[in-house]
């Protein structure tokens, strides 16, 4: 029997919840809501039971972060189809029914997507014919959006979005986007993502660690010496079982980025303004070009040649995609991954993968995600259109405010009930055997209205969520994602080995307990959209920093090398990238100053 996990405390709250509640075996508590959002205020058409359902999800919740329901309300009333488009979701190559499913089954939607990139997103709005949903990833799409009147203004309807207006973690992000995101006009037309505390390492060397002890665990004090031992690890292990050739890095060439971002990465770098040749280090201290020689970014790129040339990474990097390389390391050809969801991290385990765990060098520093006070550019909104249809109007805030709950996040990242997991009857969210076989080793599908899809497709509709991963679910006490669950991380056994020698749990707990984390500057997500004029030095920058900088990982020599790093260094010089450099200076810094007006409040 499933029961509420914060355990009430009065009579009159349990009342209220036998008001509104059917309780079933092994199931999730359900109400149903017909022909009206849930959630709306008792003046705007809200039943009783509706009400009655905040009330005891107040209970639920001690920390009082979310101050209306947790999104267990079903729906009842009629569909209604709404277009989405949002710029960080791709296109999706398998059947998400299941997902679609579950939208419907609780708001009423139906979805026709689109794909979509910056540029797609770019062009439907200078087109002015907006999708009903329209997801959002940089700085510039906010600013025009907002001042073209193409998105409702969210705030005229907050009594139907209670789970966007009424929640502790959002007020600092919503205000930033009233003040910073709005052109002016001091309205939100842009709803936050990605909001919430972050206890988990987002940049790590992960390395195959039964190869690594094979070669006697050697201690590594800089970047030189990590790529040394990655060396060894290769020479001891040419092969796969298959016969299969092995090398230090697969790599790709279809994202802006490259070994060498890594390797920066690792340093303690990020880089700033969406330039990809302007570098700051994590705390946000010290922005600069780095385009001297003897420069960290110098070392990362020659530690990449040096590989290259001595024929430690796949031949194939500079072609392939990561959809090929991907699977090459999963399968045993790759030794090393610079950020650590790629190394396989706690999850996505299948018989392929090979087994990657966090080994440091002394000089790396290991990144921690900013708490997120607000959300930077990621956004979602509701086109101003959908306002001329009164069922196409309330089923587009009905959703938006679905997705503020923990439900949409729980199902959405983690699956359906019965798949992984499943409530026990004191209330707690619990794995099952068969959830683990089905997700780490057959990798079954799951059922949906047209077919079977996979776990982590679902997600990648919209691809962006409203609150980061490690913020704590208030029905459970864990994080809302299950990466992070105790109970999730004992089923990884790959990492037993991993975990004795090093006496922690995670990754986190091993590089606090080193005092070798920074945590990446809040300002990252604060800074302005760049002015046109920048912004085309900057895009030519980047080009041209691509460029050189791929000519310089497959250079025949050390003299190549350095001809073409003069000559990249003079380019960018010529380019102008000092206009660029002072801008981002002058706007991180800016930005810096705003971080303590936009605390992330989470109680």
């Amino acid at each position: 029997m499933r029961k509420n996990f914060w355990k009430r405390t009065a009579a009159v709250a349990l009342a209220a919840m036998m008001a509104v509640s059917v309780i079933g075996c092994g199931s999730k508590d359900d109400t149903t809501t017909t022909g009206t959002t849930a959630g709306t205020t008792k003046a705007e058409g809200t039943t009783a039971a509706t009400e009655a359902t905040t009330e005891t999800q107040l209970e639920k919740d001690p920390t009082g972060i979310w101050n209306s329901d947790l999104g267990y309300t079903k729906w009842e009333g009629e569909s209604v189809e709404l277009t989405l488009q949002t710029s960080y979701s791709g296109a999706l190559t398998a059947d998400v029914s299941w997902w679609y499913d579950f939208i419907k089954e609780y708001t009423g939607v139906t979805f026709n997507r689109t794909d979509a990139t910056d540029e797609t997103i770019s062009t439907m709005l200078a087109s002015g014919d907006l999708t009903d949903i329209v997801g959002f990833g940089k700085a510039a799409q906010l600013d025009s959006t907002a001042a073209s009147g193409l998105l409702l203004n969210l705030d005229e309807y907050q009594d139907k979005l209670p789970n966007l207006f009424n929640n502790t973690i959002l007020e600092s992000a919503i205000q930033f986007s009233r003040d910073n995101r709005s052109a002016g006009t001091g309205k939100l037309y842009h709803a936050p993502m990605a909001i919430g505390v972050n206890e988990a390492t987002c940049c790590a060397p992960m390395i195959r660690y039964d190869i690594y002890k094979q070669i006697g665990s050697p201690a590594m004090a800089t970047l030189e010496d990590f790529v040394d031992v990655l060396k060894q690890m290769r020479d001891a292990h040419p092969t796969t079982e298959d016969g299969k050739p092995v090398y230090v890095y697969c790599g790709w060439s279809d994202w802006d980025t490259g070994l060498w971002d890594s390797f920066m990465n690792l340093l303690g770098y990020e880089t700033v303004g969406g330039s990809s040749v302007i570098w700051i280090e994590r705390d946000g201290d010290n922005i600069g070009t780095q385009l001297e020689k003897g420069s960290d970014l110098y070392r990362a790129l020659k530690a990449c040649n040096d590989l290259w040339r001595n024929g430690y990474i796949d031949p194939d990097t500079p072609t392939q995609g990561y959809g090929t390389a991907k699977p090459k390391t999963d399968e045993g050809q790759g030794l090393f991954m610079g950020v650590e969801w790629m190394g396989g991290k706690y999850n996505d385990i299948h018989p392929g993968q090979t087994g990657f765990a966090m080994v440091n060098a002394d000089e790396f520093d290991i990144g921690i995600a900013a708490p997120n006070a607000v959300s930077g550019a990621y956004s979602i909104g509701i086109a101003a259109s959908v306002a001329k249809d009164e069922a196409k109007l309330d089923a587009a805030l009905r959703f938006l405010n679905f997705f503020y709950t923990p439900n949409y996040y729980n199902v959405t990242k983690n699956a359906p009930e019965g798949y992984l997991w499943e409530w026990d009857d004191e209330g707690n969210q619990v794995f099952t055997e068969d959830g683990i076989q089905k997700y780490r080793n057959e990798r079954v599908g799951i059922p949906g209205s047209t077919g079977e899809g996979q776990m982590f497709v679902g997600q990648n509709v919209i691809n962006a969520q409203a609150y980061t991963t490690y913020t704590i679910n208030p029905e459970t006490g864990e994080p809302l994602y299950h990466e992070y669950w105790e109970e999730f991380l004992k089923t990884d056994t790959r990492w037993d080995e991993w975990r004795e020698d090093m006496g922690v749990t995670t990754t986190y707990d091993w590089a606090a307990a080193q005092g070798d984390i920074t945590v990446k500057s809040t300002a990252f997500g604060m800074m302005s959209a760049m002015p046109d004029d920048i912004q085309l030095v900057s895009t030519a920058l980047t080009e041209s920093w691509k460029t050189y900088a791929w000519a310089m990982f497959t250079a025949s020599s050390e003299a190549a090398f350095d001809e073409l790093w003069d000559e990249a260094a003079q380019d960018l010089a010529d380019l102008d990238i000092q206009s660029v450099l002072d801008w981002c200076t002058q706007e991180f810094n800016t930005a810096k100053a705003l971080a303590d007006k936009y605390p992330l409040k989470t109680q």
